[in-house]
């Protein structure tokens, strides 16, 4: 499995710390080795990267788990907890599952990023979905065969080819 590059990702910047706290330093193998892969390239490409950053309250931009539901139902009152566990079993969001991640970069905006992989969606076989119309960037590595570019706002805004992968020449006996 790909981990990640201890001089390049600490854990805390992936993983919620609840799943720190439970799993330790083996907390990442839950995240999709397509993700880590991607990760590595965005920031060989792009530079320095902020995923998660506890110290300025973000701890779930990569793995998604209860506790996003809980804080975003919590303010709300009433029977948030309630609210929060039906969210939290109906979403079929990709940070549910290890295969999405919410990203900063340094040096670049996101719009910017999101313009070069639009432009450029086979340098980045693995990203087959993008979020646009927000102040973040978001991709996830969804099994589907082209990108999707989606906005919260105005649905999927257009579909780009990409290359197929060609799993044969990365996995023996295919």
């Amino acid at each position: 499995m790909f981990q990640p590059n201890p001089n390049q990702f600490k854990l805390e910047e992936l993983m919620p710390p609840d799943v720190i706290k439970r799993r330790g330093a083996n907390a990442a193998y839950i995240i999709n080795p397509l993700v880590m892969v991607t990760l590595q390239q965005l920031r060989n490409k792009f530079g320095p990267i902020i995923v998660n950053s506890p110290s300025k309250g973000m701890t779930q931009r990569s793995l998604r788990t209860l506790q996003f539901f809980i804080n975003q139902e919590q303010p709300k009152g009433g029977n948030y907890r309630e609210r929060a566990l039906e969210l939290y079993a109906s979403s079929d969001s990709m940070h549910k599952y290890g295969g999405a991640m919410d990203l900063t970069f340094q040096h670049y905006t996101p719009q910017a990023v999101r313009a070069y992989i639009q432009q450029n969606p086979n340098e980045f076989p693995f990203i087959h979905f993008l979020e646009t119309d927000i102040s973040w960037f978001h991709f996830d590595v969804r099994n589907q065969p082209d990108l999707t570019v989606w906005s919260p706002t105005r649905g999927v805004v257009t579909v780009i080819k990409q290359k197929p992968i060609e799993w044969n020449k990365l996995v023996r006996h295919l």
